[in-house]
């Protein structure tokens, strides 16, 4: 791995961790069973069910804190509208968190882009560069991307 990646990408205290577990965590999901406003547990008590209302995620408590954890270093939980309830189950408010999830991840690949050789990245030596109009979205799309983004400083 190239020495600029490496510190960028170390998987203990690189700087792209805590984006990358705020985003783990939940894709996690995807193969399970599928994130609700629902809780199911059980104990010696028997199972229970908590229904947090429509509109909210509800994440177990181990998955929570570790959402809270990697939420701390980025503004808080609340700012990732992450709240945890007396049982310690964490919900997920899915628009707050999408307005930080997004911007956030972009972040991140700006900062992984900064950090990797062009050279390796782009096309071969001797081969023409890619045309940007094959990208999706298109390169005319980009202005508006970043404005929406939050990236609008990188805007031009």
């Amino acid at each position: 791995m190239a020495p600029e990646l490496k510190g960028l990408l170390d998987p203990t205290s690189g700087p792209l961790v805590p984006c990358r577990t705020l985003v783990s965590e939940l894709r996690n999901y995807i193969h399970g069973e599928a994130l609700s406003q629902e809780l199911h547990s059980g104990d010696r008590e028997g199972p229970m069910t908590m229904d947090y209302g429509a509109g909210a995620l509800a994440v177990p408590p181990n998955d929570g804190r570790r959402l809270q954890a990697a939420a701390e270093s980025l503004g808080g939980s609340d700012v990732w509208g992450l709240q945890e309830q007396y049982n310690r189950d964490v919900l997920v408010l899915p628009a707050r968190f999408l307005q930080r999830v997004v911007p956030a991840v972009l972040r991140m690949l700006d900062e992984l882009m900064a950090a990797s050789d062009e050279v390796r990245v782009g096309p071969p030596p001797g081969e023409p560069p890619i045309d940007p109009s094959y990208w999706l979205p298109d390169v005319g799309h980009e202005h508006q991307l970043r404005l929406l983004t939050g990236l609008d400083e990188f805007a031009r």
